[in-house]
């Protein structure tokens, strides 16, 4: 996910260096307060940069995504919140429901593929290939053995709806439907900010639309949904790389999924895809 050459000498991306940082329990994460109530548990040194979430609303607490699983996310999510905390899963990928194990309540879309991925975990042989020395910027836990690191199973206990609301208590998010990287993928609207939170259908980095059950026609289709939406967002918190991006991003990002879908864009062929650049992000599909 990393999108620039020199990760991991760009640490921390400036961004985060302009954010107000809460310490960490583990120097694994870098913790940001994005807004009120509005935190960001950033896992900066593993190539995929991946960003979870914690909301609070006057009654209870939303972590969205778990991250990696290397480290405990649960204890860094409790000391930012006293409310009653659940789990809501952006998509099914490894890097965003590696926690999950640590929660009894899991929120995720309502999508048969999508749920029984994230029920079922992940073994070592289709994960620990990202455990090796080029994907790392930090030590492993102590003992750890990257050969056997592993997604653990869990149990979603709600499915949710498009346009279903999650009450947290003075804060409302909206839950939108954004297929396309997976096809459980969702964002959050916090209707009383004008948070988006993305997960990966945007982020500043590769767009993936050659994974398992991705389908570029459906990522346009939701890139063009949530354009369609941008007048009731302020700004956009990805999953990946960068907690917080202008919400004109989405808009350039449609811009270069529609110049690919109708040819006007060149790309680069490597030995598992086909990339296409433009500048702060990039779209890859199948060869």
């Amino acid at each position: 996910m990393a999108y620039e050459s020199g990760w991991p000498d760009v640490l921390p991306r400036p961004v985060h260096r302009r954010m107000e940082q809460v310490e960490p329990k583990n120097a694994w994460f870098r913790i940001y307060k994005v807004a009120s109530g509005v935190y960001s548990i950033v896992e900066p040194f593993h190539y995929e940069e991946p960003i979870s979430f914690l909301v609070e609303g006057s009654q209870r607490a939303m972590l969205l995504d778990t991250g990696m699983g290397l480290y405990d996310i649960k204890r860094e999510a409790e000391a930012l919140t006293r409310k009653g905390l659940f789990v809501v899963n952006s998509h099914w990928h490894y890097d965003h429901i590696g926690g999950n194990y640590q929660f009894d309540d899991i929120w995720a879309f309502d999508n048969d593929f999508e749920v029984s991925k994230i029920e079922a975990g992940m073994p070592a042989s289709e994960v620990s290939y990202s455990m090796t020395p080029e994907w790392l910027a930090a030590p492993l836990p102590e003992g750890m053995d990257a050969s056997q690191y592993m997604i653990r199973p869990c149990k979603v206990t709600r499915r949710l709806s498009h346009l279903e609301e999650i009450d947290l208590g003075n804060r409302i998010l909206v839950v939108h439907h954004t297929p396309g990287h997976s096809p459980g993928g969702l964002c959050l609207l916090d209707k009383s900010t004008g948070i988006l939170f993305t997960g990966d259908t945007y982020y500043p980095g590769a767009l993936f639309a050659n994974l398992e059950r991705s389908e570029f026609d459906v990522f346009l289709k939701s890139l063009i949904y949530l354009d369609s939406i941008l007048g009731d967002v302020n700004f956009v918190c990805p999953s990946h790389n960068e907690s917080k991006v202008d919400k004109a991003e989405i808009s350039s990002a449609l811009s270069g999924f529609l110049k690919v879908k109708k040819g006007e864009a060149g790309c680069t062929v490597t030995e598992h895809a086909r990339v296409y650049k433009f500048g702060r992000f990039s779209v890859e599909l199948p060869r």
